[in-house]
């Protein structure tokens, strides 16, 4: 913490002060973009006479719609998994599946 409240002798300023004055711009970030861009993608395909997906040995139930239609499953490793989102192989945003 003292290293950036005192005075740099290369640059002659804290260097606390040269990075804010180096700033141009700040960001913010959508942590749940962040999040989308770490989730575990699978094919699965959709059962057809339960309308669900097997995952890691669980069941999610999806739209009845999709029975028998191969999909691309997404979730975060990281958490708990209760629900999932349900892609098209084309990447096309179908919906969610829930645990049972």
């Amino acid at each position: 913490m003292a290293y950036h409240k005192d005075i740099h002798t290369d640059i002659n300023k804290q260097p606390e002060n040269a990075y804010q004055e180096g700033l141009q711009q700040i960001r913010e970030v959508d942590i749940n973009e962040v999040i989308s861009a770490f989730m575990q993608k699978l094919p699965r395909t959709v059962n057809r006479t339960y309308s669900d997906i097997q995952l890691n040995k669980k069941y999610f139930r999806v739209d009845k719609k999709y029975r028998g239609d191969r999909v691309e499953v997404r979730y975060d490793i990281f958490s708990h998994v209760e629900i999932i989102e349900i892609y098209s192989l084309k990447g096309v945003y179908l919906g969610k599946g829930y645990l049972y």
